[in-house]
């Protein structure tokens, strides 16, 4: 029973190392959606904005155009969800480092509790 128990809090501690470790990664990839995804807005925002530049395209090649605002619509929507997921794994993230601070913290005291006990 001992060992399945120590079997299992090995397995929860090395799946938290391993978040850990993938904590990195996806701080990147909030990093990347909170500033890749308002320049894509913008630049469709420039687009969309820019005088005659669709009527322009839809003169010589109207499928061109409807494919163009298809992209422009297609991008925005894209960019605000990935804006609003980058947010909110932001801050998850920012909870992740404080509770994973708080568990080094905890599993450090006890490592120490045990050396004391048993060494």
């Amino acid at each position: 029973m001992e060992e399945e128990r120590q079997s299992l809090i090995e397995l929860l501690d090395d799946l938290i190392q391993r978040l850990n470790a993938e904590y990195r990664w996806f701080r990147l990839l909030t990093i990347s959606s909170i500033v890749i995804a308002p320049i894509s807005l913008l630049f469709a925002c420039f687009i969309l904005a820019h005088p005659n530049l669709l009527n322009r395209i839809s003169r010589v090649d109207r499928l061109l155009a409807h494919l163009i605002g298809l992209y422009i619509s297609v991008n925005v929507v894209a960019s605000v969800v990935w804006l609003i997921v980058g947010a909110r794994e932001s801050l998850a993230l920012r909870k992740w480092t404080k509770r994973f601070k708080k568990y080094m913290e905890m599993r450090e005291r006890v490592d120490r509790e045990i050396e004391r006990e048993l060494g």
